[in-house]
């Protein structure tokens, strides 16, 4: 999902096009991928809605203005005017992450973005209750002949690749536009609630790496977008 949008409201998310968008007021940004950010640049003029985790990382990653964005806090409900409230709810997809539920005289519409779901979700406090009059789905992994692995046989696969090549030097992260020093360095993005750290032949679970003693040899940490070493994507497993 590029962005949209929404037609009846004035609403627009991960749409940066001020001439498509010309109708709407409000514009929403879901993550800082480079898919969901195309024409979102310094030059930005309008207030933009995100996850206060994205407004942190805007600036340096598009040098969008400070003073344009505006952080909503995730799970709770806000008032924008008198036309839309809105809820962010986590999308489980990458750091900052978030879906959108929009009420107003519209209805009630969710917008996921891009998200990998979790029986949890089910249990999200916004959406008990609530009748959807209108579900905008990210489905690129949507294929009923094709399971998406879960997260931790992804990290525990991706574990099993970096100890099987021991001689590369690894940058596990999302980084974009990270140059490659050498042949033998691989970039591979791992879902952030995880890190192949700890003993070989187990995966730490979240909340281990600290009392594992951080990153091992030849592992950095880093933060950011989208790079992927061949064959590396399926490994991940990522949504």
């Amino acid at each position: 999902m590029s962005g949209t949008v929404i037609p009846g409201t004035p609403i627009a998310v991960d749409c940066w096009s001020v001439r498509r968008a010309s109708g709407a007021r409000l514009f929403f940004l879901s993550h800082l991928h480079s898919d969901h950010t195309a024409g979102l640049t310094s030059t930005w003029s309008r207030p933009l809605y995100c996850s206060p985790l994205t407004a942190r990382l805007l600036p340096r990653h598009l040098q969008v203005p400070s003073h344009w964005i505006r952080p909503l806090e995730v799970g709770q409900s806000h008032v924008l005017g008198e036309e839309v409230t809105v809820t962010l709810l986590d999308s489980n997809h990458c750091p900052g992450s978030v879906m959108f539920l929009f009420e107003g005289a519209f209805g009630t519409i969710l917008y996921t973005g891009d998200f990998r779901y979790t029986s949890a979700m089910q249990g999200e406090l916004a959406l008990r209750g609530r009748h959807i009059d209108c579900l905008y789905l990210d489905n690129t992994h949507c294929h009923p002949h094709r399971a998406l692995p879960s997260r931790h046989r992804a990290t525990c696969q991706a574990a099993r690749i970096i100890r099987a090549h021991p001689q590369h030097h690894v940058v596990i992260g999302e980084c974009p536009r990270l140059p490659l020093r050498s042949p033998r360095q691989a970039v591979l993005p791992l879902p952030h609630a995880w890190s192949p750290l700890g003993s070989p032949g187990r995966c730490v679970q979240p909340g281990e790496g600290d009392a594992a003693g951080g990153p091992g040899a030849g592992v950095q940490d880093l933060g950011g977008g989208e790079s992927l070493a061949p064959g590396a994507d399926e490994a991940a497993g990522a949504a």
